[in-house]
């Protein structure tokens, strides 16, 4: 290879010029080197056999007694000279490469200059372009997305959500990996109607929204709702029933106990109940019926739930940290919506 003492591209060594920037390369260090290459052993090279071995040469003549002039003998003739060989038709191109117009030396399609005569190529030598691939299908638009909210209240890691249903869970998104409270594939969005829906997909843990502040909320029996780090189950108390004589179970509820919230501790785990009675049962750390005065995220008088008319509606009190309701089936989003789902919250932008 020579190397170009211009530009210092490397270059074949039957190359007169540089591929690169068309300087013309260093020759004779090149042949300097060849021939140093291969030096001739001590003992000599062996002529093959056939080939007849140069004749010594003959011995000088006496001179003569008379200082005349020797005459040198006629130079032998010159061997007639070897037919020029005709020229080789120039090979195609390989592919990607294009032909010089002044050598017809087959040259890379990314050299400017022609590596055995120095012809810069113009750009109408160059072989037509291929045609362009097909541009692949534009990605949808994402309409929306899922804001990943940080313990001070700042914007994490963000999800887009586009036109068609979007899964999310701990083995769809690398920046949900970490949480072991989501299911691999724990709820889906998708726009209808101009309105974004959740839908919880089974998940194991479920999916919450947080209640606006002083807005009653209808619950079922079997909904369940946190706050703070507490996880409450709503369920309605049978009426009671005497057997034919007239004799109450020992351990039912009185008759005006109209509910009952079980704390949960695990998948069919119950820890501590409380018996709703009354017009409203307060939960919070330092005022109500139902009171965690150990936990740190809970408001002095964080929620209640009130009896009205046959039905029962939950109300988060203004609290710090909010009440949040889990959701059954699917639920349709409003812009900013806040969801809590596994360890973490999560608010809604579309």
């Amino acid at each position: 290879m020579i190397k170009c003492q211009n530009c210092g591209t490397e270059n074949k060594d039957q190359w007169k010029f540089c591929l690169g920037c068309g300087s013309e390369l260093p020759r004779e260090a090149v042949a300097a080197a060849k021939r140093l290459a291969t030096p001739t052993p001590p003992a000599g090279v062996r002529v093959p056999a056939g080939e007849a071995a140069p004749a010594p040469p003959a011995p000088a003549p006496a001179p003569a007694p008379a200082p005349a002039p020797v005459q040198a003998p006629a130079p032998a003739p010159a061997p007639a000279p070897a037919p020029a060989p005709a020229p080789a038709r120039p090979a195609a191109p390989a592919a990607g490469s294009r032909v010089c117009p002044s050598c017809g030396n087959s040259v890379p399609a990314e050299n400017m200059f022609c590596g055995r005569c120095g012809y810069k190529l113009g750009a109408g030598a160059a072989p037509a372009p291929a045609p362009a691939p097909a541009p692949a299908p534009a990605a949808p638009m994402a309409r929306g997305r899922l804001v990943l909210l940080q313990p001070d209240g700042s914007e994490g890691a963000s999800i887009p959500l586009g036109d068609g249903p979007t899964t999310v869970g701990r083995a769809t998104h690398e920046v949900l990996a970490g949480d072991l409270f989501l299911s691999p594939r724990h709820m889906s969005f998708s726009f209808r109607d101009g309105h974004l829906v959740v839908r919880d997909e089974n998940s194991i843990n479920g999916l919450f929204f947080r209640l606006a502040p002083n807005v009653p909320v209808e619950i079922e029996p079997g909904d369940a709702f946190r706050f703070g780090q507490e996880y409450l189950q709503f369920n309605a108390l049978a009426p009671i029933v005497p057997d034919a004589s007239g004799t109450v179970v020992a351990g039912t509820e009185r008759g005006d106990a109209w509910g009952r919230l079980d704390q949960v501790l695990g998948p069919g785990i119950i820890g501590n109940s409380y018996t709703c009675r009354g017009e409203r049962v307060v939960c919070g750390r330092e005022r109500g019926h139902v009171l965690y005065p150990f936990d740190g995220y809970v408001s002095g008088a964080h929620l209640e739930l009130r009896r009205q008319d046959g039905r029962t509606y939950i109300t988060d009190l203004q609290s710090s940290n909010g009440t949040y309701l889990r959701v059954r089936g699917e639920k349709t989003l409003v812009p900013n919506e806040i969801l809590l789902v596994g360890q973490y919250l999560y608010r809604i932008d579309y």
